[in-house]
């Protein structure tokens, strides 16, 4: 008996490996006939993201983007931040409300202009609010940074996949630096998300 679920076993994850390929070789067969419209100057997505950061946080993101003449982008983000910190049996949270602005260039597109990778930079402003502005925790101790304005910038690393002219698969990590922040001024995102293109022809 313990071999014949064994064996079942086995030939399940071969049917989805084949499922797979199956899965895969058909979006390469009919992207062929996709059109190569996509990354034009003039359009303009919106696009929003989830994601985590590199300890115990989460991360969440709206925005609007423009393609511009020279295959890349601008992007305006509003930007949610959790970070979470441990103390004793507590956890302290970190979170930040930004606005950022950044330019994404093209880096690789394949032949059938489905999936894209793009880098970037830009600039956050922002403000930074830590345990919900309590400072007295119940043991007695006290958070000595202060809520406040904070400033900094990003790196972006990203790859696009299209389901369609305008529906879009995202994901990538972004790092950003905090140079006004008291705590920590480095995080490390690492998000999924979705686009879609509102002036597509």
């Amino acid at each position: 008996m313990l071999n014949r679920i064994k064996i079942y076993v086995i030939n399940m994850k071969d049917f989805v490996k084949f499922a797979g390929l199956l899965f895969l070789l058909y979006f390469l067969i009919t992207s062929k006939n996709a059109q190569a419209q996509r990354y034009i100057a003039g359009f303009s997505a919106v696009e929003g993201r989830i994601g985590i950061i590199e300890v115990d946080g989460l991360t969440a993101n709206f925005g609007l983007s423009r393609y511009i003449q020279s295959k890349g982008r601008w992007m305006c983000d509003v930007d949610f931040l959790q970070r979470n910190y441990i103390y004793s049996d507590m956890r302290i949270p970190l979170r930040q409300y930004t606005l950022s602005g950044s330019r994404n260039i093209l880096l690789f597109s394949d032949k059938s202009k489905t999936f894209f990778v793009s880098i970037g930079a830009g600039l956050i402003l922002g403000y930074e609010h830590i345990n919900s502005g309590r400072k007295l925790l119940p043991d007695g101790a006290i958070i000595l940074s202060e809520d406040k304005f904070i400033y900094g910038a990003l790196l972006n690393f990203e790859m696009e996949y299209y389901i369609d002219d305008d529906k879009i698969v995202i994901g990538g990590i972004r790092q950003r630096g905090m140079l006004g922040s008291t705590v920590t001024p480095f995080h490390t995102q690492f998000f999924v998300g979705f686009k879609h293109i509102i002036n597509n022809r």
